[in-house]
């Protein structure tokens, strides 16, 4: 309320007391009273008021609401980042590099900004490949999975509040401009086209001006984007991955698309050395996988054995020591027929596998080196 409101309020609680429920006639009154120096309260004689035929309830006396919330309206800020995490990822002493691994390295090596698609199958190593990159180089790496449900507040971060105070945090693109950080976004093509093109301006290697506090982002040197997905971002039909169709002016921003194909068997049999001791079960293994993936290709079946099954498969042996008990635990994801068929596909592989009566693998129990009385 203004000053000229607060004086009328103040005038008639003295006249008639507060909340009174005054007439026009009283109003006319009091404004024809030259001593008081009261003009016509227009802004009062209305339906907001109003309680009867040619009478209004008179509001409380407050002080001026208006000058009270602005006076505490605390203006957005930045959160104090303090201690923050070391995003450079580890090291793998299992990695083995193979496929795009170098090119990569050198484009992440150049600290140009240059961003990268890749798409394949899941379980052949793109994550690892990116990840492993920015081990060896001893790059950060800020990475982001997208759904359906990502948004744009998602991506570049969104005010909240904190202690009192509203604050901005900034969003794994925005940390990553202001890092010089690698950025990989992965599950790409599951993200709502809609909500992307923010990232449009991003991909060109402009800067970013952040509507909600007016900060104008530059990209330090070495920001980079690598995108990583199931499929091209033209869709998919299989019902596999779910994957969107996603804007073509989107993915035109990348210069260049990878596809990742599966290793070489000579890559996996390396790949699977450092996770099992037994050579001839490896061999056998990446050949129960290559006749798979083959059939796969044909059209013969929709599944198929990635390297990051064969592994979860070693795993597997080393704890149970049983291979056809390894490879059924972690076949269990597919339906039972495909289940089954993988199984009965093993066992014509390697044909060393002991059965007993029932059926079962004969398990060979590890040597244990009797010690010696005297110790």
């Amino acid at each position: 309320m203004n000053a000229k409101q607060l004086q009328f309020i103040n005038l008639v609680e003295q006249k008639f007391g507060k909340n009174y429920v005054i007439t026009k006639q009283e109003i006319i009154e009091l404004v024809r009273n030259k001593e008081v120096n009261l003009t016509w309260p227009s802004w009062f004689t209305t339906e907001e008021y109003r309680v009867g035929r040619g009478k209004y309830r008179l509001p409380s006396q407050v002080v001026d609401n208006s000058n009270i919330v602005i006076e505490n309206i605390v203006p957005m800020r930045k959160p104090v980042q303090e201690n923050v995490a070391n995003l450079i990822p580890e090291k793998d002493p299992n990695f083995v590099s193979w496929g795009f691994y170098s090119d990569l390295k050198n484009i992440v090596k150049s600290k140009m900004f240059y961003p990268v698609f890749i798409f394949g199958e899941s379980g052949f190593g793109k994550n690892m490949m990116v990840e492993q990159v920015c081990a060896d180089l001893k790059r950060e790496l800020i990475r982001f999975n997208f759904s359906p449900e990502t948004d744009i507040v998602s991506l570049v971060g969104g005010p909240s509040l904190e202690n009192g105070n509203i604050v901005f945090n900034d969003g794994p693109v925005i940390q990553a401009m202001k890092r010089g950080a690698v950025l990989f976004l992965d599950e790409f093509a599951k993200g709502h086209p809609g909500n992307m093109l923010i990232l449009n301006s991003i991909l060109e290697g402009k800067s970013y001006l952040n509507p909600h506090t007016g900060e104008y982002v530059e990209a330090v040197e070495g920001f980079n984007v690598i995108a990583a997905s199931n499929s091209s971002g033209r869709g998919e039909d299989t019902g596999r991955f779910l994957e969107q169709i996603l804007d073509t002016s989107l993915l035109e921003r990348f210069p260049i698309t990878v596809i990742q194909e599966p290793p070489t068997e000579k890559i996996q049999v390396k790949i699977l050395s450092k996770y099992l001791d037994d050579l001839d079960f490896t061999e056998k293994l990446v050949k129960w996988a290559t006749v798979i993936k083959k059939t796969f290709d044909n059209g013969g079946i929709d599944e198929l054995i990635s390297i990051r099954r064969l592994v979860h498969i070693a795993k597997a042996y080393k704890i149970f020591s049983s291979k056809i008990k390894a490879i059924e635990l972690c076949t269990n994801r597919f339906d039972v027929n495909t289940r089954d068929s993988f199984v009965d596909l093993y066992k014509k592989i390697d044909a060393n596998i002991e059965f007993d009566e029932e059926g079962n693998e004969v398990v060979q129990e590890p040597e244990v080196e009797k010690v010696p009385d005297y110790i």
